[in-house]
């Protein structure tokens, strides 16, 4: 990874790499790349890939949703590329691990929730993808144990109560947890 160097996404779609300059505790940008007609709702996930960095963000603009990839390498943020998502309105992505390759998943506000792969390459590849009988506004959340990982996806009910939904790895249903109204 560049130490010191900060990737951030904006509704606007830019995607931007900031510097630290410890002379005067400041900022400064080094690069900015733009996804046209898209807001970057999630991430950055940043992956070192020797002296570059691979920055994924999430973008969404409510008809389309895509995973886009950008390298940073020498002060320039270039498109390495994207994956498009099968649902509109992404909401959030968790990355399972640091190593490669690395397991993302993404959830969409209609109930829909997909595990994409980061490959040792740093190329993106679609694993799985189911929809649940919940709506979901924020990312969902990885759990690593000895034996298993799991993804828990909070959402909400179509009475107006809450659901904690616990799935496997591979979006089998492990468990749902009702929270009232």
């Amino acid at each position: 990874m560049n130490p010191g160097v900060a990737f951030f996404g904006d509704s606007s779609g830019a995607v931007y790499a900031f510097t630290l300059v410890a002379s005067d505790n400041g900022c400064t940008q080094q690069d900015r790349q733009s996804i046209p007609g898209y807001a970057v709702v999630a991430g950055p996930i940043v992956l070192a890939n020797g002296s570059a960095d691979e920055v994924y963000v999430l973008a969404s603009n409510g008809t389309d949703s895509r995973l886009v990839h950008f390298t940073y390498r020498n002060g320039s943020l270039s498109n390495s590329g994207s994956l498009h998502l099968p649902w509109p309105n992404a909401a959030g992505l968790a990355l399972e691990t640091t190593g490669l390759p690395a397991r993302l998943a993404i959830t969409f506000a209609g109930g829909e929730v997909e595990v994409d792969q980061i490959q040792k390459s740093f190329g993106m590849k679609r694993l799985s993808n189911t929809a649940l009988a919940v709506t979901i506004a924020h990312a969902p959340s990885w759990y690593h144990s000895s034996s298993t990982d799991l993804i828990g996806i909070g959402g909400q009910t179509g009475t107006g109560g809450g659901m904690l939904v616990v799935l496997d790895s591979n979006l089998n249903s492990v468990g749902t947890f009702a929270v009232p109204a």
